[in-house]
C-alpha cells in the first residue's frame, strides 16, 4: 500500500514539473532605441529615424526593421547606417549613458576611467569598438558590448562615420 502511494506521488510530481518547464527556445526581447530628449538633435541631423513620423507599434523591436539591401556609396554613409543598425545611437546620443562621439576624432586626448589619457586617433576608436573595456572613458560605466564579431569592413565604415562627426 505504501509503495503505491509513493509511486503515485512521484508520477504526479514528475507530471506537474514537466508541465511547468519553460521551452528551451525562449528568447529575450531585443532592446529598442530609447526616445531620450538628447535624440532631438540627432533626429534633425538625420542620424536616427523620427519615431513620430514612422508608423510603429508598441511591440515593434529593433530587429523588426529590415536593414537596407544596398550599401551606400560612401564609407561614412554606410557607417552612419551601421551606427543606427547596431544600436550605437541609443547610448551615444545620451551623455548620461555614454560619451558623445561628435568631435571625438582629432580632439587631442580623452581622459580615461583609470586616470590615464589617450590620444583620440583611429587606433583608439577601433580598439573602443572591438574591445571597449580596454579603455573606458572617465565618468562612464563599462557597459558597451564588444563588436569584435563585426567584419573588418563594417568596423572601417563605423570609424569613417565617427571621424566625420
Amino acid at each position: 500500500m505504501r509503495t503505491h502511494y509513493w509511486t503515485s506521488l512521484l508520477a504526479f510530481s514528475a507530471l506537474a514539473l514537466s508541465a511547468c518547464q519553460r521551452p528551451a527556445t525562449v528568447a529575450a526581447p531585443e532592446p529598442m532605441s530609447p526616445g531620450y530628449p538628447d535624440n532631438i538633435a540627432l533626429r534633425q541631423r538625420g542620424l536616427i529615424a523620427d519615431s513620430s513620423s514612422a508608423a510603429t507599434t508598441p511591440t515593434q523591436t529593433a530587429s523588426a526593421t529590415a536593414p537596407p539591401t544596398t550599401k551606400p556609396e560612401s564609407l561614412e554613409a554606410w557607417g552612419k547606417q551601421l551606427f543606427t543598425q547596431h544600436g550605437c545611437v541609443s547610448c551615444h546620443s545620451n551623455n548620461q549613458v555614454a560619451p558623445s562621439l561628435e568631435g571625438l576624432y582629432g580632439q587631442g586626448t580623452r581622459k580615461l576611467a583609470s586616470g590615464a589619457t589617450v590620444k583620440t586617433d583611429e587606433a583608439y576608436i577601433r580598439e573602443s569598438i572591438i574591445n571597449p573595456a580596454a579603455k573606458v572613458a572617465a565618468g562612464y560605466p563599462p557597459i558597451m558590448p564588444s563588436f569584435k564579431h563585426l567584419p573588418q569592413e563594417e568596423v572601417d565604415a563605423l570609424i569613417a562615420y565617427i571621424k566625420s562627426l
